[in-house]
């Protein structure tokens, strides 16, 4: 409510009634219980997602003495959401995210590859490889990158 005093306005506070009281309090509540539901400690924890390497897809004999270093990417559901190189586990003292082995498919029959993800071909073999790479925790290995023997 505005009053006049002369020619200078006033605001008059007036007691608030019991009811427009209790209404206020329940907006304030509300209010609270929104904010607090949407602060700290509601989100979900950032996870991987997947691996990429790259080179993608590499031809053994374009690269120095036909080995190949493949470099892992870390896909993630939160900033950063890349993270290069994925680290070895061995590398981090933590639980996190890391690569705790890389392997080939088929098996050691055409190339290798080294607990570092430097790949090669075995000698006389030729064909097409996946590399794989196996994450800390229960996921399964996954392909990353596909290596070509000449």
């Amino acid at each position: 409510m505005v009053v006049t005093s002369g020619s200078v306005p006033f605001l008059m506070i007036l007691p608030l009634t019991l009811e427009a009281s209790m209404k206020l309090g329940a907006t304030t509540l509300a209010l609270s219980v929104l904010v607090a539901s949407t602060g700290c400690g509601n989100s979900s924890p950032r996870m991987l997602q997947s691996v990429i390497a790259s080179p993608a897809i590499a031809d053994a004999q374009n690269f120095t003495n036909g080995k190949v270093k493949f470099t892992p990417t870390g896909i993630f559901n939160k900033a950063p959401t890349h993270v290069t190189p994925l680290p070895p586990c061995s590398a981090i003292k933590s639980a996190d995210s890391c690569i705790t082995a890389w392997s080939t498919s088929p098996l050691d029959t055409i190339a290798t590859i080294d607990q570092t993800g430097v790949a090669h071909c075995l000698s006389g073999e030729s064909g097409t490889v996946t590399i794989g790479v196996a994450v800390v925790g229960d996921g399964p290995v996954m392909g990353v990158a596909k290596l070509t023997c000449p």
